[in-house]
């Protein structure tokens, strides 16, 4: 963490639990949740309004990231995926 924290030159702080991580005003998401395991990495219940989420991975049911309430609470939703496989609301 401190190797971290020098080279970004920003506070780094690891957490137990992924609600604390989600507490901060920027939250990225980048990881393998894995296939089928019905489990994410983000739960829209953790964010407090005015978060920025940011989610590289996958928005396949089977290997998503983020939940439904994620998106569903965005006020702005950018993705470089062409509008066909733009997930509908209540995914």
């Amino acid at each position: 963490m401190r190797r971290m924290a020098a080279r970004l030159d920003v506070d780094v702080v690891a957490v137990s639990d992924p609600a604390e991580a989600a507490a901060a005003p920027v939250v990225v998401v980048a990881t393998n949740t894995g296939v089928g395991t019905g489990r994410v990495a983000l739960e829209g219940k953790w964010l407090t309004p005015g978060t920025t989420v940011l989610s590289i991975g996958s928005t396949m049911p089977s290997l998503r990231e983020i939940d439904t309430e994620v998106i569903n609470r965005a006020a702005l939703v950018v993705s470089d995926a062409p509008t066909r496989h733009a997930p509908s609301p209540g995914i």
